[in-house]
């Protein structure tokens, strides 16, 4: 890597960037350890993936990325304490079609609170996208969206931008989505800011807003009581 090019990685090295990912990857393995979820690994011997159980058992794999599926993810539950409330599912079948697009999302955190000027607001997921080098944060709405919310999220959006956000990372972006009456609305907010964001990447990144409405609208129909 050149010395010009390590902007991109906020200044990183490789040896950094390896041990940072490696990092990642035990912080992960930890948390499902404890969520009592298997862990992917791999086996040199017979050059199969495998899942390894909290009880010993391994479940090898003939599709490496079977062992590496988001599908056991298990969010927090929302304020109503309702896993099968609408919010809920969108939430947990959302972070899975982000995940599992190859796009370059991570999970960060979901129901993240943000205190807005003595106020609480709950970001229903809090994203990183690591080809665009930017935090992706997703409101979910199922009650009637106004402009109020809309300007919670670009509050949201300011808030990140001036407390988690690094100088060598793009400005933050947000996504509100409004399901309610049987139709669904999205919106994208980015904070203003005077470092430019324009990328070619953006476009082939990016779900489109009718994409991310196709994708509410199919997650419904599928789980219509």
């Amino acid at each position: 890597m050149e010395e010009k090019d390590l902007d991109l990685t906020c200044g990183l090295t490789d040896d950094e960037l390896i041990e940072r990912f490696k990092e990642s990857i035990r912080v992960d393995n930890e948390f499902r350890t404890i969520l009592g979820l298997p862990i992917a690994k791999f086996d040199p011997d017979s050059n199969k993936a495998y899942l390894e159980y909290p009880n010993g058992k391994k479940e090898y794999v003939d599709d490496p990325h079977r062992a590496f599926k988001t599908d056991d993810y298990s969010l927090t539950v929302d304020k109503s304490g309702d896993k099968d409330s609408l919010k809920h599912i969108l939430m947990n079948e959302l972070l899975r079609c982000f995940l599992e697009s190859r796009r370059g999302y991570a999970f960060v955190a979901d129901n993240s609170r943000v205190n807005l000027d003595s106020k609480l607001f709950y970001i229903s997921l809090v994203l990183y996208n690591i080809q665009l080098r930017c935090f992706v944060l997703i409101s979910i709405r199922t009650t009637r969206c106004t402009e109020e919310d809309y300007s919670l999220m670009n509050s949201c959006v300011r808030y990140f931008d001036e407390r988690r956000k690094r100088d060598c990372e793009n400005p933050t972006m947000g996504i509100t989505i409004c399901c309610y009456g049987g139709k669904t609305t999205v919106r994208y907010v980015i904070s203003d800011s005077e470092k430019p964001f324009a990328s070619s990447d953006q476009g082939s990144v990016l779900f489109s807003v009718e994409e991310l409405k196709a994708l509410v609208d199919v997650i419904r129909l599928h789980n219509r009581k």
